[in-house]
């Protein structure tokens, strides 16, 4: 009897798990949207939180960021006080197609970004990444 509740539950678990549902990615793209609005508005903090503690952030410069505090001092460093080199940037995301789904709270989701970026030199500069 017990085979047959545990088999039960795992082929239930595995049907809600395997049918992604609109809604599920309605979710997703409003929290995109969220980080890049809060992104744009310089609220690292906003989305950083989504980032995994263990992050290992490559920027373009070459320097590395591990974990979400060195993720956050770089891009203060980088955006704010005194020897900021960012002056001010806006950035928009395109995703390619629909996040694939490997369980409940995991996915894998692939896009480009447009990014501009305003430098305290006095130029300025666009960049889109994959």
């Amino acid at each position: 009897m017990m085979k047959k509740i545990l088999v039960l539950l795992i082929l239930c678990s595995l049907a809600v798990w395997a049918q992604p549902t609109e809604e599920v990615h309605n979710q997703l793209r409003a929290m995109k949207d969220q980080c890049v609005k809060s992104l744009n508005a310089g609220d690292f903090d906003s989305v950083i939180q989504f980032a995994d503690e263990e992050i290992l952030f490559t920027a373009m410069d070459a320097r590395q960021a591990h974990g979400r505090g060195e993720l956050k001092s770089y891009l203060e460093k980088m955006t704010k006080g005194p020897d900021k080199v960012v002056e001010g940037f806006q950035t928009e995301v395109e995703v390619d197609r629909l996040t694939k789904l490997y369980g409940p709270d995991f996915g894998v989701a692939s896009g480009t970004s447009l990014s501009h970026y305003k430098l305290t030199v006095g130029s300025e500069k666009k960049k889109k990444n994959r």
